[in-house]
């Protein structure tokens, strides 16, 4: 077994055993990679697997590299701007151009569920282009920074937004844009993951994730109070503007 930590945190790196890959990262926001993951695999939504081991005192999240199994490539490697969605749509034109309606309703899905769970962190090395048996999704990693704050994240529009606090201040822009420009397809989509994506759905997520790790985690209600107030606002933003509330049918 070769171990190899990363240059500037010895909190983090890789593991090679067997010909397997596996990363390593200290556990700092208490499980909320293995939170995202179900609910991301819940919408169809492709997600590096995660768990949380002990070591020296410590605990870590540890994920299988998803080129053990296939080949994964990331929107930076490629060379990709993924700072906004026509931007990743020409990108997938342009090296993928027979999977453009696919690979757009995967990218739709991933922008969608991080502006729902304040997910402000997906960088472009983050997400990416997985193949597997034959089929091409996209994939995310690395999504721990939900529920907290940051300040990257796709745009619908042609520019990187900056959000300094979890606030829906930015959000109402961007979900009104993405809502103004969309045909009904997405509307219709964004509708059926913001009615999915439940305060009480989300909570029974902490909890199961809860039972599986055998012990609380440590933010919990925190964490789910935060989202609480933000879809809360979500709705009333959908319920108070003419245009978008009546065409979702809030």
């Amino acid at each position: 077994m070769r171990v190899v930590h990363d240059t500037f945190d010895e909190n983090k790196g890789f593991i090679e055993k067997n010909n397997r890959r596996y990363y390593f990262k200290l556990n700092g926001n208490d499980c909320i990679e293995l939170v995202v993951e179900k609910i991301a695999k819940r919408l169809g939504i492709c997600s590096a697997h995660y768990m949380v081991v002990k070591y020296d005192g410590k605990e870590f999240y540890l994920s299988e590299s998803l080129n053990n199994d296939g080949v994964f490539l990331s929107a930076d490697s490629l060379g990709i701007d993924g700072s906004n969605l026509y931007n990743i749509w020409f990108g997938i034109e342009k090296y993928y151009p027979g999977y453009v309606f696919e690979l757009m309703q995967d990218i739709i899905k991933i922008y969608i569920m991080d502006i729902l769970l304040m997910n402000y962190d997906r960088t472009d090395l983050n997400w990416g282009f997985y193949y597997k048996d034959g089929t091409i999704k996209i994939a995310i990693i690395d999504s721990e920074m939900a529920f907290t704050v940051g300040n990257t994240y796709i745009s619908c529009v042609n520019e990187i937004g900056s959000r300094d606090f979890v606030s829906i201040n930015d959000d109402q822009d961007e979900i009104i844009n993405f809502l103004n420009i969309s045909s009904q397809e997405y509307i219709d989509l964004f509708k059926e993951m913001f009615s999915f994506l439940t305060p009480q759905y989300v909570q029974s997520v902490f909890e199961e994730v809860e039972q599986e790790i055998g012990r609380d985690i440590r933010d919990k209600e925190l964490y789910t109070r935060i989202y609480n107030n933000h879809y809360n606002k979500i709705k009333s933003l959908l319920d108070n503007n003419y245009n978008i509330g009546e065409g979702l049918g809030f």
